[in-house]
C-alpha cells in the first residue's frame, strides 16, 4: 500500500456509516417500516435510532409498539444494519413518557430563594446572613436583627429525579427491561444498544435531589443545609461549599443514572450511548449535569449533540474527543444537524459535521429522518432527511464521505502534545443558576479567548477535565499522563480554582521539568479555599510543542494524525473567505468524496466554509489546480419540474357562521383559546389567471365532504413522497378557486392542556401529539406564482428564481452554458443558491454538492447541461416567523404558539410570505 486511499480500500468501513434519528412520529405500519429501512440502506445509512417522537399515534411501549420494533429488528438483521433504541418518548430521558411523574416522590426537586421579614416555618432552610459572618442556618424559629434569607424546596411535574437511584431503577424496569423481555436474543446483535437523551437534574432552577442531603452528609460529614444559601449569593466564604455541592451533584448524576444504565447494558450484552444536556459552553453544562465530561466515561460510546448552523463545536466536540482518546474509546457519536432548518444545504451540513470531526467525533446521528412530515413532523426541528429531500440523489454520496472520514478518524492516532486543563471547577465559584453573568465573565469568555489564542498559534491539544484527571492522571518522566494519552506540555486555562489532586500533580510535573503555560488567572483556590499554590508557568504559548509545521493566512482548525502508517492533516476553514495553507513538507490533496488523490505540494487553498484532507508525502501523480485565473459562463434557463404554491392561509367557519381567517396556526390557537368545540368548514383559496390543470397535495386527516369549487372530491392517490400525503389532479378555473372540507373540532382538550396551561412540563411537550384539523396544502403545476395567484409561466433568467414566480418551488431546474474553448485542469464552480448541481459535460456527470465546485482535468468545448436542485425550505417554511434568518428553526418558528391574540399582536408574526433565494447566477471556470 503506497497511500491512504489504497489502505482505505482494504478496510471495512461500514461500521462508520452515518445513522439517523428515525423519528417514528405517526401511526406505525409494518410494511412502511420495512420500506423505509430498505430505503435507508440504499442511501448508505448503517442503521438507525428507533425514536418515539411527537406525533406518535401508536401507543408507546404497547404490544403494538413492540411488534413494530420486532419488524424493524427483523429487517435490520436481514440488511446487516444496526438498531439503537431511543429510551424515551420525547426527551429528556427518564420519565417513561410521563408514567413515572405520577408519583410525586419520583419528581425532580429544585430550590428557590427569597429574602423575607419573617421566619417561614414551611421553608426548607432559613438563614441569617451578614457580610462579615456569612450564612448562619437557623435551626429553629429565632428572632434576628436583619432579614430572613429563605430557601424553599419545590418539585417539578416535568422531570424525574434521575439522581435518585430508585427512580433510575424504575426507569430501567419500565423501559429497558421491557425490551429485554421480548428481544433478549437480539441484544448485542442487530439491537446494538440504547440511546439516552439529555438526562438532567432540574435545569430551570437551582437543582437538588431527594438523595442530596443524605449523600452530602455521608461524603463531607456536613449538613447540606448549612451552606445552601451560598448557591444564591456571591460570597467567597461560600466557595468551599459550592465546590463540594456541584462536585457531588455531578457524581450523583453519573453514578445514579449513567453508571446504572451502563452496568445494566453490560449485563445484557449491549451498549449505552447518548448525551447530556447543553455541552456547548462550560456555564451551560451547569444546566443539567454540572460537568459533561464525566458522563463520557459512563458510556460505551460517548456522544454529544451539535445543533444549528453556526453553533460552535470547539468545546463540546473537543471535550468528548479528548475524553475518548484518554479512555481508549474509538467511536464518538454526534447527534447533529437538528434545528438548522430546511434551507440548510449539503455543503453547510458538511461544514457542521467537519468542524466536529476535526475535534475527534467520528460517527454521526442525523437529526431527523422523519417517518412522516405530516402534522407535527414538518415543523419538528428541521431539516428532515429521506426521499422528500430534493437532493436525495446525492444523499448516499454525502453518507459515503462521512463513512470514510469517520473510519479514518476513529482508526488513527492524533498527535496532540499539549494538555489544556479546563476551568470547569472554576465555574462553581460564582455560579448562580438564574444569573450566570459572573460565570460567563470570569470563566466562559476568558476560556474561549484562550482557545482562540491556541488556535491562532497552531497548537494541537486535548482538554483535560480535573475529575477525569483525578481518576486517570499521573506524572511520568516529565510528562502528564491521562489514561492512554501522554502530554509533553500543559496549559492551565484560566483556572481560578483547581482540585487538590490537580495541584499535587502539577507540582510533581514541574519538579520533573515539565513545560507549563498559564493563561489568564493563576489558580487562587484549591477546593474552594484560597491557597498559595506556588504553581508558576515556565513557558509561553509560542513555546508549546506542535506536531506539524504549517501556516495559514487565516485561523483554521486542524488535526494531525497517523492512519495505517500514513500521516495526514485534516483542516477545517470556518471563515467566509478562502484560506491558503503552506506546509514545510509536501502534502497531497485527498478527495474522499470521489476517492482521488493529487500530486503533493506545499501550498493548498481551502474554500470558504470547507475542509481539506491532506496526506503527507502522498504518492499520487494527478495534478490538481486550485485555479487562480478563469472566466465566467452565464447559464441559460431551459426547463424545470412543476412549480408549487403552498397555501397556508385558511378560513375556518364555525357552526354559528363566525369566520376566522388568517395563518393556519394562528386560527388554530384562536379556536383553542376560545374553547370552541364543534364542526368547522375549512377553506383554502387561490387565484388562477386561466383554466388550468393542477395537482393538489394534502395530508391525510380525519375530514369529510372534501370539495373543490363546490364539487365533491373522490378518493385521492397516495403520494410516493410520504405515507401520510395524498394528491389529486384537478381542473382549476379562472378566478378564485376554493378547496374546502368539514372537520370535527372536538378532540382538542389535550392540546389545550399541553400548550396553554401555566408551567407546562417540557417533557410532556416533547412527546405530545395533537391534530389541528387544518394543515397547509400544496398546488403543483405549470405556472408562475404571484402571492396566492397562479400566472402564465414566463421565461426565466439566471439569478434568484424565487423572485421570478418560483417562490415556493422545490425540485430541479435545468440550465445550459457554452464553453468556447477546451480547458485543462478546470475547476468549475456553480455560483448561486442550491442544494446540489449536477453537471453533464462531454458524456460524463459531475455532482457539485458538498464542495463549492468540481475539478475536471479535461473540460471540453461545447454545451454544459446543469441540473440545479432546491432545498425543501420554500415549500414547507417557516414563512411567517418574524426574524429573517434560518439559523435555529424550532417548531415555535412555525406555530408561534401561546403568543396569538391576532396576527397584528403576535410580535413574532411577519405577514408577507418569507422565502429564501434559489437559482443559479453564473458558473466560474478557474484554471492555471
Amino acid at each position: 500500500m503506497n497511500n491512504i486511499l489504497q489502505a482505505l480500500k482494504t478496510c471495512d468501513t461500514r461500521r462508520y456509516k452515518p445513522i439517523p434519528f428515525w423519528s417514528v412520529n405517526s401511526r406505525l405500519d409494518k410494511k412502511e417500516i420495512i420500506r423505509q429501512i430498505d430505503e435507508m440502506d440504499s442511501f448508505g445509512l448503517g442503521g438507525f435510532v428507533f425514536h418515539a417522537r411527537t406525533g406518535l399515534m401508536t401507543e408507546y411501549l404497547s404490544e403494538e409498539w413492540f411488534d413494530c420494533v420486532k419488524t424493524a429488528l427483523d429487517e435490520a438483521k436481514r440488511l446487516n444494519m444496526s438498531v439503537w433504541i431511543y429510551d424515551e418518548n420525547g426527551w429528556p430521558s427518564g420519565f417513561v413518557g410521563g408514567k413515572l411523574l405520577a408519583k410525586e416522590e419520583n419528581r425532580a426537586a429544585y430550590l428557590t430563594y427569597k429574602v423575607s421579614d419573617y421566619y417561614d416555618e414551611n421553608a426548607y432552610a432559613v438563614y441569617e446572613y451578614t457580610e462579615k459572618g456569612g450564612a448562619r442556618l437557623l435551626k429553629r424559629k429565632e428572632e434576628i436583627k436583619g432579614k430572613y434569607h429563605t430557601v424553599y424546596k419545590k418539585y417539578s411535574d416535568s422531570y424525574t429525579d434521575i439522581l435518585n437511584p430508585d427512580v433510575t431503577e424504575q426507569f430501567i424496569k419500565e423501559t429497558h427491561e421491557k425490551y429485554y423481555e421480548r428481544f433478549s436474543d437480539r441484544f448485542g446483535k442487530e439491537l446494538v444498544g440504547f440511546f439516552t437523551d439529555e438526562p438532567q437534574y432540574y435545569r430551570y432552577a437551582t437543582p437538588i435531589s431527594a438523595v442530596t442531603e443524605r449523600e452530602f452528609f455521608n461524603k463531607f460529614h456536613i449538613d447540606v443545609k448549612e451552606g445552601l444559601l451560598y448557591l444564591f449569593i456571591q460570597d467567597e466564604k461560600g466557595y468551599p461549599f459550592r465546590v463540594k455541592y456541584y462536585n457531588l451533584m455531578n457524581e450523583l448524576y453519573c453514578e445514579n443514572f449513567y453508571k446504572k444504565l451502563m452496568c445494566w447494558c453490560e449485563s445484557k450484552g449491549c451498549l449505552l450511548t447518548g448525551h447530556t444536556v447543553e455541552e456547548t459552553y462550560l456555564s451551560t453544562q451547569m444546566w443539567g449535569s454540572a460537568d459533561a465530561a464525566t458522563s463520557y466515561l459512563c458510556e460505551h460510546i460517548p456522544a454529544i449533540d451539535n445543533l444549528e448552523k453556526s453553533l460552535t463545536a470547539e468545546i463540546s466536540a473537543k471535550l468528548v474527543g479528548s475524553v475518548a482518546a484518554q479512555s481508549g474509546k474509538k467511536t464518538v457519536f454526534t447527534e447533529t444537524f437538528g434545528v438548522s432548518g430546511y434551507s440548510t444545504t449539503p455543503r453547510q451540513l458538511k461544514l457542521i459535521a467537519d468542524k466536529q470531526y476535526v475535534y475527534g467525533v467520528d460517527m454521526m446521528i442525523q437529526h431527523l429522518y422523519n417517518y412522516s412530515l405530516a402534522g407535527q413532523g414538518k415543523i419538528d426541528c428541521p431539516p428532515s432527511f429521506g426521499r422528500m429531500m430534493p437532493w436525495v440523489s446525492g444523499y448516499s454520496e454525502f453518507n459515503g464521505y462521512f463513512e470514510k472520514l469517520g473510519y479514518i478518524i476513529a482508526n488513527s492516532r492524533e498527535s496532540a502534545p499539549v494538555a489544556v486543563i479546563t476551568p470547569m471547577e472554576s465555574v462553581y465559584l460564582d455560579y448562580i443558576r438564574l444569573d450566570e453573568t459572573e460565570t460567563k465573565k470570569n470563566v466562559d469568555d476568558p476560556f474561549l479567548n484562550t482557545l482562540i489564542k491556541l488556535r491562532n498559534a497552531g497548537i494541537s491539544y486535548h482538554f483535560v477535565n480535573e475529575k477525569i484527571l483525578e481518576k486517570l492522571g499521573s506524572v511520568k518522566d516529565g510528562t502528564l499522563v491521562v489514561g492512554k494519552r501522554t502530554y509533553d506540555a500543559v496549559v492551565v486555562a484560566n483556572c481560578r480554582e483547581i482540585k487538590a489532586n490537580t495541584c499535587s500533580l502539577l507540582k510533581d510535573y514541574l519538579n520533573g521539568r515539565g513545560k507549563l503555560c498559564i493563561i489568564g488567572d493563576l489558580p487562587k483556590y484549591v477546593e474552594g479555599v484560597k491557597t498559595e499554590t506556588d504553581i508558576v508557568g515556565n513557558c509561553k504559548i509560542e513555546e508549546l510543542p506542535k506536531p506539524v509545521s504549517f501556516n495559514a493566512d487565516k485561523t483554521v482548525s486542524y488535526t494531525y494524525r497517523t492512519f495505517n502508517g500514513f500521516n495526514f492533516l485534516f483542516i477545517v476553514n470556518e471563515n467566509d473567505s478562502p484560506v491558503t495553507v503552506r506546509t514545510e513538507t509536501v502534502f497531497s490533496r485527498i478527495d474522499l468524496i470521489n476517492g482521488k488523490g493529487y500530486r503533493a505540494k506545499t501550498e493548498h487553498v481551502i474554500p470558504a466554509g470547507s475542509s481539506l484532507f491532506l496526506e503527507e508525502n502522498g504518492n499520487y501523480t494527478e495534478e490538481f489546480t486550485d485555479g487562480k485565473e478563469g472566466f465566467i459562463l452565464l447559464p441559460e434557463f431551459k426547463s424545470s419540474d412543476g412549480n408549487n404554491l403552498t397555501v397556508e392561509q385558511v378560513t375556518a367557519i364555525k357552526d354559528n357562521g363566525e369566520k376566522l381567517t388568517g395563518y393556519i396556526y394562528g386560527v388554530f390557537e384562536t379556536l383553542i383559546k376560545s374553547g370552541y368545540e364543534g364542526s368547522l368548514k375549512v377553506q383554502f383559496r387561490f387565484e388562477s389567471d386561466k383554466d388550468r390543470v393542477i395537482t393538489l397535495t394534502r395530508e391525510k386527516q380525519d375530514i369529510r365532504n372534501a370539495r373543490f369549487n363546490g364539487d365533491l372530491l373522490g378518493d385521492f392517490t397516495d403520494a410516493e413522497e410520504d405515507v401520510n400525503f395524498e394528491y389529486k389532479t384537478l381542473q382549476a378555473k379562472k378566478g378564485e378557486n376554493v378547496y374546502e372540507y368539514d372537520v370535527d373540532f372536538t378532540a382538542l382538550r389535550k392540546a389545550t392542556e399541553i400548550f396553554y396551561k401555566k408551567d407546562v412540563p417540557e417533557s410532556m411537550l416533547n412527546c405530545a401529539t395533537y391534530h389541528t384539523g387544518m394543515e397547509q396544502v400544496y398546488i403543483r403545476g405549470d405556472f408562475d406564482v404571484c402571492g396566492y395567484a397562479l400566472k402564465e409561466r414566463v421565461q426565466k433568467s439566471a439569478g434568484d428564481l424565487s423572485e421570478q414566480g418560483y417562490g415556493n418551488f422545490y425540485g430541479a431546474v435545468r440550465y445550459t452554458a457554452e464553453v468556447k474553448k477546451p480547458v485543462k485542469n478546470a475547476y468549475v464552480k456553480p455560483i448561486g443558491n442550491y442544494s446540489q448541481c449536477v453537471l453533464r459535460i462531454g458524456g460524463k456527470e459531475y455532482r457539485c454538492m458538498m464542495e463549492e465546485g468540481v475539478f475536471i482535468p479535461e473540460l471540453p468545448a461545447g454545451e454544459i447541461e446543469i441540473e440545479c436542485y432546491s432545498t425543501l425550505r420554500n415549500r414547507i417554511g417557516p414563512f411567517h416567523f418574524g426574524y429573517p434568518y434560518d439559523d435555529r428553526v424550532s417548531p415555535m418558528c412555525f406555530t408561534m404558539f401561546t403568543l396569538w391574540q391576532n396576527e397584528k399582536e403576535n410580535k413574532f408574526f411577519y405577514a408577507p410570505k418569507r422565502v429564501v433565494p434559489f437559482g443559479l447566477s453564473e458558473i466560474a471556470v478557474l484554471h492555471g
